[in-house]
């Protein structure tokens, strides 16, 4: 297994944790920011930043559509 398959494997998994962790706290998005290392804080520009803050603003606004899609279903499911 190369070093690039092992990096794209643990980028994919966090990314996959940081979604479910978007999807489920609503102010996850500032946790996840001020939990994260600061040597991961340092690698990403200053000009960045609002690419950053508007790719978790898009993140959360997905999980919320899932969310209310997954709640209508369940009321789907219950009602009939």
């Amino acid at each position: 297994m190369s070093v690039a398959k092992v990096v794209h494997d643990v980028l994919l998994g966090a990314g996959a944790i940081a979604t479910g962790f978007l999807a489920t706290v609503p102010d996850a998005a500032m946790t996840l920011w001020m939990s994260s290392p600061d040597f991961f804080k340092a690698i990403i520009p200053e000009e960045y930043m609002p690419v950053v803050s508007g790719g978790l603003t898009f993140l959360v606004a997905i999980s919320r559509v899932v969310q209310g899609k997954k709640e209508a279903k369940k009321k789907e499911e219950g009602a009939a």
